[in-house]
């Protein structure tokens, strides 16, 4: 009898980046086959807003990094880290 392991990591999109007020609203997804426990943006936790069929979307604020990279990534249940982090170098 196969006992099947969970050894794929997730993935991440950034879905927009608003500035607002000197902070930055960051947005986004989060995929994998099982569930997310969580997501870091530029090392800081994001708050996860909803769940659905391995699906989670989630968002941020933080202070517009000096040197205008913004990356975020997340990790599964199961313990998998995303190891392609979704990065996005702009002028904040």
């Amino acid at each position: 009898m196969l006992d099947p392991v969970d050894d794929l990591p997730p993935a991440t999109l950034i879905r927009s980046i608003h500035k607002t007020g000197g902070k930055l609203i960051v947005t986004g997804v989060s995929q994998d086959n099982g569930e997310i426990a969580s997501v870091t943006v530029n090392g800081q936790l994001a708050s996860i807003n909803s769940f659905s069929a391995g699906l989670a979307e989630w968002q941020i604020e933080i202070a517009p990094p000096t040197d205008g990279n913004i990356s975020a990534a997340a990790t599964d249940r199961a313990g998998n880290a995303e190891k392609t982090v979704h990065r996005i170098h702009g002028t904040w």
